[in-house]
């Protein structure tokens, strides 16, 4: 028989359920990393992942038809690739904005339903067979529901089911003898004890709790103002507000953020004042500059912008960051028209003429660009002077 099930029960408990919870508990006070921490917890499920799976594939008989296990592989490795496809795209949205990842996790998000109902259903779906596998091999005959009742009773009491299901499978696994049994077994406490004293240690001395084990990497949870805002969110007087309203309350909350540089959370806000009013330009306008601000997202900068332009089509400031966006990235020829419109609305900002300046210089439009220096000079804006006096005779 495979070395999966040279255990104990109880020590198949420690390895795949105790041990691995009291490390990722453990995890949230050592490591405040996010990623870590999500990658231990994909290495453990798939870890229980993997037992199950050994389970089946080296108990099978012939009492079983091929289609189960078949269904039961199939939904093993489905269940856990989604998993890691929701982690993964959870993380780098936290790490950075992405327009085509926010729209998978929006989507992925629209039928989450669905793929509940699927996990449930399929999960349980693999517990009984799991059990169904174990009782017909121990039988050896074709089994009916009451056979294997306790098996499937146990398995979807996983994690303590396993005191009853392991010892089914060590009754019809081929026993070899160990000598080190003892000290596997007196390795397997002495660990778990060391992590339950580090357990109560960290929980003792330090000011964080579960439920907020990483509250203080900035990188990942909200700030005070944010969490306020949530909080807010249950109450009665916000709940009693129309959608314009709350989106217009995490509007200037996104703001605050903003200027205390907490870009990702403001982008989050944002978003949510959007969800909540779509018709709103300021919301697309004010998202756009902290894209390219914070994370210089130049694309999806432009996107926000394009939309706050089609929803206030005299907003000369959304025109201006949209040329000056597109200037950056070599679009001459496109930032063009937003610049000339700059121009029209508010004749006198004196950037609009330096960066019309520095186009038509691209563009090999020497006189023309110094036409626009001179103008912006005229307007009070010292670049504008510099560039004079570098470029024009």
């Amino acid at each position: 028989m495979k070395s999966t099930f040279k255990f104990r029960n109880w020590e198949i408990f420690l390895i795949l359920f105790l041990i691995p919870f009291l490390i990722h508990v453990n995890l949230s006070f050592v490591i405040l990393n996010l990623v870590i921490n999500a990658v231990f917890l994909l290495i453990w499920i798939g870890a229980v992942s993997f037992w199950l799976y050994k389970i089946v594939d080296s108990f099978k008989t012939d009492f079983l038809r091929n289609i189960e296990i078949r269904i039961y592989n199939f939904n093993m490795i489905l269940i856990n690739l989604i998993f890691i496809i929701f982690a993964s795209i959870i993380l780098l949205l936290f790490y950075k904005d992405i327009p085509s990842l926010e729209k998978k996790f929006n989507l992925l998000s629209n039928i989450d339903v669905f793929i509940r109902i699927y996990i449930y259903a399929a999960l349980i779906y693999n517990l009984i067979t799991a059990a169904r596998v174990i009782t017909a091999k121990k039988l050896n005959r074709t089994i009916n529901l009451i056979d294997y009742y306790k098996n499937a009773i146990a398995f979807l009491l996983l994690p303590l089911g396993i005191l009853w299901v392991q010892n089914e499978i060590n009754e019809i696994s081929i026993e070899e003898k160990n000598k080190d049994i003892k000290a596997r077994g007196y390795s397997l406490i002495a660990v778990t004890v060391v992590l339950l004293v580090a357990t109560v240690f960290n929980l003792n001395n330090s000011q964080i709790s579960f439920q907020s084990g990483n509250e203080r990497n900035t990188d990942f949870f909200l700030d005070s103002t944010l969490m306020e805002i949530n909080s807010q969110r249950n109450d009665s007087i916000f709940n009693s507000m129309n959608d314009s309203s709350k989106a217009d309350y995490i509007y200037k909350a996104a703001l605050q953020l903003y200027q205390m540089g907490g870009f990702r959370e403001a982008i989050n806000n944002l978003s949510g004042s959007i969800e909540l009013d779509s018709l709103n330009s300021e919301y697309f306008f004010s998202r756009g500059v902290i894209l390219f601000e914070g994370f210089n997202q130049l694309d999806s900068a432009i996107t926000d912008l394009t939309s706050a332009i089609e929803l206030s089509p005299n907003d000369w400031r959304a025109y201006q960051n949209r040329g000056f966006y597109n200037y950056l990235l070599g679009n001459y020829e496109i930032a063009f028209p937003d610049i000339d419109k700059v121009i029209e609305l508010k004749s006198d900002y004196s950037d609009a003429f330096l960066i019309r300046g520095e186009l038509k210089k691209q563009l090999n439009d020497i006189k023309g660009a110094c036409e626009d220096w001179h103008v912006a000079d005229s307007l009070g804006n010292g670049d504008a002077l510099l560039r004079i006096m570098a470029e024009c005779n």
